[in-house]
């Protein structure tokens, strides 16, 4: 098997992400043959986002797209694109929810396997479409937390903030 190189980035070449995410629910129906995973995605605009932004871009691979609402309503076709690892949506507000629902083969991933086995949630997470610039900028915090042996103080204040919005 081939390995993959990977590419080092630098602090200096993050930005901040377009939009927050507030909140995360999903609800995962296991088949035979494949699964229906839906999700409902409450976002905003990152105030710390420097340029104006109404584009959202999510990653995702290996999933098939059967639905998509924005504020509970259907979202036109020539508002949002799928490639096979984005699903780009045009013209979004500044704070929103976004539904999705995609259909997997996790049985298929093998890049999931260990995950699915070992009960990992990344696994889930990874079967939907979801923004990782907040997971970067979270673990990010975290790491930097860390590193200043403030870590305490950040996860309180994190969740705080977190579970208040």
């Amino acid at each position: 098997m081939k390995q993959k190189s990977s590419q080092t980035t630098y602090l200096k070449d993050y930005t901040p992400p377009p939009f927050l995410v507030d909140k995360v629910d999903l609800e995962i129906d296991l088949g035979e043959d494949s699964s229906t995973v839906k999700s409902r995605l409450c976002f905003r605009s990152n105030p710390d986002f420097k340029d104006e932004n109404s584009t959202l871009v999510l990653d995702g691979k290996n999933m098939k797209l059967q639905k998509i609402h924005l504020d509970n309503m259907q979202v036109h076709p020539n508002q949002y694109s799928v490639d096979e690892s984005h699903l780009t949506i045009t013209n979004v507000p500044k704070k929103f929810e976004l539904k999705t629902e995609v259909r997997i083969k996790p049985q298929n991933n093998t890049e999931l396997e260990g995950l699915y086995k070992s009960g990992e949630i990344l696994g889930v997470r990874l079967n939907t479409y979801h923004n990782l610039f907040f997971f970067i900028s979270l673990v990010k915090q975290a790491r930097k937390a860390i590193i200043e042996k403030r870590y305490q103080k950040f996860k309180t204040g994190f969740l705080k903030k977190f579970n208040s919005q």
